[in-house]
């Protein structure tokens, strides 16, 4: 009777075991096609996407951020800095990092970028900051060219 008790003891923790292990995977398949969606947005974007420290340094950016500012690829933007090769103020980063660093996020302000042949453009943008693997702090932009806008009025 206790060896009746104990294979059957058994048999349930195999089925419990099979069981969270076809649950394990059904989470990660999830979470792969999740990721994979996320990324899909981001780099079709019309907006300009980007992660900076709070010093300038671009970390990540989107195709359309490149477009935005005539650059052919991300190897472009590899060295670049926001303050000093982006924003034709570069105290209007200081000063937007500092708020950002205050308030949190940052909604609607415009200012002007350059692109890399030299003219200017006015873009829009939304801020947050944002801690980077619990340590550092850095900020997420979305920038609307908003050139064409600004020449109609």
């Amino acid at each position: 009777m206790a060896q009746n008790l104990f294979k059957a003891a058994r048999a349930q923790n195999a089925l419990a075991a099979a069981a969270e292990i076809t649950e394990r995977k059904r989470l990660e398949d999830a979470l792969r096609i999740s990721e994979e969606r996320n990324r899909d947005l981001v780099e079709n974007a019309v907006y300009g996407v980007f992660r900076a420290s709070l010093d300038g340094v671009l970390l990540e950016v989107n195709p359309a951020f490149l477009r935005m500012l005539g650059c052919s690829g991300p190897e472009d933007t590899s060295a670049s800095n926001l303050m000093r090769d982006v924003f034709r103020y570069p105290e209007d980063w200081a000063r937007m990092a500092a708020a950002c660093r205050e308030q949190g996020s940052l909604r609607g302000v415009e200012t002007e970028w350059c692109r890399r042949d030299g003219c200017n453009f006015a873009v829009r943008l939304n801020l947050r900051r944002v801690s980077l693997d619990g340590a550092a702090e850095a900020l997420e932009g979305i920038a609307e060219d908003v050139a064409e806008l600004r020449a109609m009025e």
